[in-house]
């Protein structure tokens, strides 16, 4: 992976439930004498437990699926406490910490503290914990050299207004450095830019990371029968506008992938894109939609056809 380029690697606890972490500091462990090369981004406000082995038998396979987040074969023998204090904060860290055989986090950040899994109970207390608590401790860490940047992770479809909120407050106070949003600034959902997050960015110089760039399949698969559009199979109305954006596609002599994977850096505070590739295959399908020009004439016709916002940045301005 650095031999090809690529130098920043985000991972996190709920990954495999800590399997992730193990196998990125894996790879990463040969080119330790070598860190100041390449970027580790890793997550708070799951701390990993272990599950006894009696225990782990016992598991419902409904259990086993909640607690993998889907990946029963692709899990440790862990379970989740969420915990956004400080505590937490210094646990979930020093437990990443192990995970990877790394001496330093470069980037960590506040992850999943969003409705698609918390009630609304339990977001009023774990967002009054990480306000209260656990974003002070961050700072402190970050000011202690621990870590160089403070961000924030979530599901931006499900939390939008919240995210908004958030960056305003952290526009004012300076405690984030960067929010990493997924799936919100793509070729199909641009509420990042529309509810005013992006521009808030800008205005105070916080970072934004563009996670799920392909909106978790759609735009690497196209409109294909079971298309995920945010993990959940696409409507008729997201497959006929993605439809319409491959047609455009190929009439500019480009892909579907290689307009997905560029448009978020067409805005300059988009520091990076997150992807998950489940293979080398796919690895190498992404590096490759990277060097694949994309004419300014098909982001003129996607603004043209009110595929994307009339003001929103493109590789093309």
């Amino acid at each position: 992976m650095l031999n090809g380029g690529y130098a920043y690697f985000d991972t996190a606890p709920f990954y495999g439930l800590g399997l992730a972490e193990h196998r990125l500091g894996a790879a990463l462990y040969p080119h330790r004498k070598h860190r100041s090369s390449f970027i580790v981004s890793s997550k708070i406000g799951r701390v990993l437990q272990p599950v006894p082995n009696d225990d782990l038998d016992q598991l419902s396979e409904e259990e086993t699926q909640r607690l993998s987040g889907g990946w029963p074969s692709m899990v440790m023998p862990n379970t989740v406490k969420w915990d956004y204090t400080a505590e937490g904060v210094r646990r979930s860290h020093a437990d990443s910490l192990q995970r990877m055989r790394l001496g330093r986090i470069d980037c960590l950040s506040v992850h999943d503290l969003d409705s698609v899994f918390h009630t609304p109970p339990e977001l009023e207390t774990h967002r009054n914990a990480l306000l209260s608590s656990g974003l002070p401790e961050l700072q402190k860490m970050k000011q202690e050299g621990l870590i160089s940047a403070v961000g924030v992770s979530l599901n931006g479809h499900a939390e939008q207004q919240w995210i908004v909120d958030l960056a305003r407050r952290a526009a004012e106070t300076g405690s984030v450095d960067y929010f990493m949003i997924a799936g919100s600034y793509t070729l199909l959902c641009h509420t990042a830019w529309t509810d005013g997050l992006v521009d808030i960015c800008k205005q105070a110089n916080i970072g934004i990371v563009m996670a799920s760039p392909f909106n978790s399949g759609i735009l690497a698969t196209g409109a294909v029968p079971g298309a995920k559009y945010f993990y959940v199979e696409a409507d008729e109305a997201t497959l006929s506008k993605v439809r319409t954006i491959e047609s455009l596609c190929q009439k500019h002599n480009t892909t579907l992938q290689a307009a997905a994977v560029q448009f978020p850096l067409g805005c300059t505070q988009v520091a990076s894109i997150v992807y998950g590739p489940e293979s080398a295959d796919q690895f190498s399908e992404v590096a490759n939609a990277m060097e694949q020009d994309v004419p300014d004439a098909f982001w003129n016709e996607m603004r043209e056809l009110q595929l994307l916002p009339q003001q929103v940045p493109t590789p093309a301005d």
